[in-house]
């Protein structure tokens, strides 16, 4: 299977807020947009909701140790980075930017614990120490801030007395190039669930 279409994935899981786990929805017809008939449909439907509707998701890793989760619709599988696919239950959109898990647990999915961010501002967060190059100058340390990503311009050279200095002044490089930004999951919830329940209402 291709990639799965956003209006989909959005069906198959949801959030659950009480254990802090994503856990897949119930099902309909319409989440089997290939089957023979309506009633073939409705009834695997039916099968998947007596069986797994409520569960956990389980995540599994594949060769590279990346997390994932797979997907099955009649016999086919798709599947999708365990980080995307809940960040679409939490909050209603796809990403291709990583979550940063502030305890450095991923399996800790509770909404606390979950940033969105870009990828070189989830680099600093992880390693704050991460382009910043301290050398000798006359028996003084000076610190250097490197940075080469295909996000940014490459810094040159960029040269400061303290470390404090070098690192503010790269979090506003990152910042004037928007690669420093973050979304917590619990503001990105909230929308969703604002947004969700707006619509209800103009559709009842």
């Amino acid at each position: 299977m291709g990639n799965l279409p956003i209006e989909l994935l959005r069906k198959v899981v949801k959030y659950d807020v009480s254990s802090g786990k994503l856990v897949w929805a119930e099902r309909d017809a319409s989440c089997y947009p290939n089957a023979q008939s309506t009633v073939f449909a409705e009834g695997r439907a039916k099968h998947f909701n007596k069986v797994y509707a409520g569960q956990e998701v389980i995540v599994k890793r594949n060769n590279t140790n990346a997390r994932y989760v797979y997907l099955r619709f009649l016999g086919q599988v798709a599947s999708i980075s365990a980080d995307r696919l809940l960040w679409v239950a939490i909050s209603g959109e796809l990403t291709e930017h990583p979550l940063y898990y502030k305890n450095g647990d991923a399996s800790d999915t509770s909404l606390e614990n979950i940033i969105l961010t870009h990828t070189l501002a989830k680099q600093v967060l992880l390693n704050p120490d991460i382009g910043i190059k301290p050398y000798s100058v006359d028996g003084k340390t000076k610190y250097q801030v490197v940075i080469h990503n295909s996000y940014v311009p490459r810094i040159k050279k960029a040269v400061f007395d303290t470390k404090a200095k070098a690192i503010e002044w790269r979090c506003n490089y990152l910042k004037q190039h928007d690669a420093y930004w973050s979304i917590s999951a619990t503001k990105a919830y909230k929308a969703n669930k604002f947004k969700h329940e707006n619509e209800t209402l103009r559709d009842s």
